[in-house]
């Protein structure tokens, strides 16, 4: 597997955590195949909705048409980008100073979760081994 494939759904289980007392959770997504469309991701969020550590009685996946994607990061990243500007010369020392300037962004209406070593799991797609070489078989040349 894929290292950045437990990354992303580790980060999503940190937030959904955070949310933990909502009884639905529903993201937009863009398309990216690799990050939001593999299923480490979603085996892992199906096994968190269904245990007790969180109430939601559903997690919903959402994307953006392809093609068509306006993403409300976009201008999050400018905002991000101007705050860098304005931090001590332009310079980003550490982890610590890019948290900084991210919450002070975006007129500090920002709120972060920050990934401590513990929040990384070491997380597994569950899919059928057998009906994916069964699909590489019928579509070899």
């Amino acid at each position: 597997m894929k290292v950045w494939q437990e990354e992303t759904a580790s980060a999503f289980v940190k937030t959904i955590k955070h949310e933990r007392n909502k009884r639905r959770i529903i993201y937009w997504l863009d398309n990216c195949a690799g990050q939001n469309k593999n299923w480490c991701l979603f085996t892992t969020t199906t096994t968190l909705v269904n245990s007790a550590e969180i109430q939601a009685d559903d997690i919903t996946f959402k994307y953006f048409k392809s093609g068509h994607i306006f993403m409300s990061a976009d201008s999050f990243h400018q905002g991000v980008e101007q705050e860098m500007r304005k931090h001590a010369g332009g310079n980003v020392c550490d982890f610590d100073d890019f948290a900084s300037i991210v919450k002070k962004s975006n007129r500090g209406l920002v709120h972060i979760l920050v990934q401590s070593n513990e929040d990384f799991a070491n997380v597994t797609g569950e899919q059928s081994q057998t009906k994916l070489k069964k699909l590489k078989s019928s579509t070899a040349f």
